[in-house]
């Protein structure tokens, strides 16, 4: 039996020109007339696509002597080459000598110019090496040495540091040189003492006294339980009757669901002083009460005991996680209804290859058909066959065997591989 291999083509009635994209080390070759050229993908994008294609063969690999072509590469050529009347482009001043005309170069421009400084504040200075114009302003010795200061008002002035300052300013040059306090004068630099005695008290604005602090405040009834003496200032309470109280009593309301039935609502009104008993189902709900620290505890006691039944129309909600520790885990029921996406097996605190070893799904039918995981192989194992009713067979994300048996995007790699009567065929572009 014999293998035929086929490369990806164009026949001669196909347009001309390269494939657009090929694979990395794919050959294809246009039969079409003007072209007769054979293409390589070049290079490996990192997903087994080439990055360009080149032509290996052909009028393309080569230079043709009467069609337009782009030969691309460094080329070098000896003896005379005449243009004639040919029109030359793409050639700049690096390929052309410098003779009469120069050309222009930053050392030539710069050694052209040149700067004078014609004197006075600051500084002007050029360095043909750069080609930079520095300007240096005025020192601030310069631009101190135009200041001064009147100082008979006060005002100094330091032309080694440029600082103004007032000092000793005389009274007669301010326009107004003293206050008056209560009537009386004081002149700018003299001093006055003040204190409470000193200031009159308005009608509005009081000085505090302790009794008239005491005498503003009052209790607004005292058979509420609240007492003042405004001779000490002292506020006490004393025994608050309950109806003194805006709340005088706590409700507490229970609502209560059994199983299969609905909700009711149960209401308790306790007077304050009074006592009211929490009492759990037995079985269901256990109440603990610890007398030291004045609490108590509603729970599921240890042993748990459902006594409705879960029949038709009657169901058990369990809202938040559900935690069942046990060697064995019984259900007996008809059809299994999981709303989670997710089933995880083989939960454990450490879970390694080791503790998965053997783990999956059995059915039971004349035998056990089983999907087990074996850490030995890496691999999840079926003890009967797969069936592919529609669809394919996917690796990796990618089909290699459809439902009609047809192969697709396979690699053959390694040694000791025999493959016969078989046509390999690269397809058209």
């Amino acid at each position: 039996m014999a293998v035929t291999l086929k490369i990806k083509r164009r026949s001669s009635s196909g347009a001309a020109g390269a494939p657009i994209a090929l694979k990395a080390g794919e050959l294809a070759y246009n039969e079409n007339a003007g072209d007769n050229s054979l293409y390589y993908g070049y290079g490996d994008d990192g997903s087994g696509n080439a990055t360009s294609v080149i032509t290996v063969g052909g009028s393309g690999a080569y230079a043709t002597l009467g069609t337009a072509q782009t030969i691309s590469g460094n080329k070098t050529f000896t003896g005379t080459v005449a243009f004639g009347s040919a029109t030359v482009t793409g050639l700049d001043t690096g390929e052309v000598t410098e003779t009469a005309n120069l050309y222009y170069t930053d050392l030539r421009a710069r050694g052209a110019i040149s700067i004078t400084d014609a004197g006075g504040d600051g500084s002007l200075s050029y360095n043909s090496s750069t080609g930079v114009v520095t300007y240096t302003g005025p020192s601030a010795a310069e631009v101190r040495a135009h200041l001064s200061a009147t100082t008979a008002s006060g005002v100094t002035y330091n032309s080694s540091t440029g600082n103004f300052a007032l000092s000793s300013i005389p009274n007669g040059s301010l326009a107004n040189s003293g206050l008056t306090i209560n009537s009386s004068a004081v002149s700018l630099g003299g001093s006055v003492t003040l204190n409470t005695d000193a200031i009159g008290e308005g009608s509005t604005n009081q000085y505090f006294t302790t009794a008239r602090a005491r005498t503003s405040i009052s209790a607004a009834n005292p058979s509420t339980g609240v007492a003042y003496n405004s001779g000490t200032g002292v506020i006490s309470l004393g025994s608050i009757p309950n109806n003194a109280l805006a709340n005088n009593s706590i409700t507490i309301n229970g609502v209560a669901t059994p199983l299969g039935g609905s909700a009711t609502t149960t209401t308790v009104t306790t007077a304050l002083g009074s006592s009211f008993t929490l009492q759990g189902t037995a079985g269901e709900v256990e109440v603990n009460t610890n007398a030291g620290t004045g609490t108590f505890t509603i729970g599921l006691p240890n042993d748990v005991n459902v006594t409705q039944d879960l029949s038709v129309g009657r169901h058990l909600t369990v809202t938040g996680d559900l935690t069942v520790n046990g060697a064995l885990t019984s259900l007996s029921t008809t059809e299994v209804k999981v709303e989670d996406i997710n089933i995880v097996l083989g939960e454990t605190a450490s879970p390694t290859d080791a503790t998965a070893n053997g783990g999956g799904l059995t059915l039971k039918g004349a035998s056990n058909y089983t999907i087990t995981w074996l850490s030995a192989t890496s691999s999840w194992t079926f003890n009967q066959s797969v069936n592919v009713t529609t669809g394919g067979y996917k690796v990796g994300g990618t089909e290699v065997l459809s439902s009609a048996r047809v192969m697709s995007n396979v690699a053959i790699t390694g040694s000791g591989n025999t493959i016969d009567n078989v046509t390999l065929d690269g397809g058209t572009f």
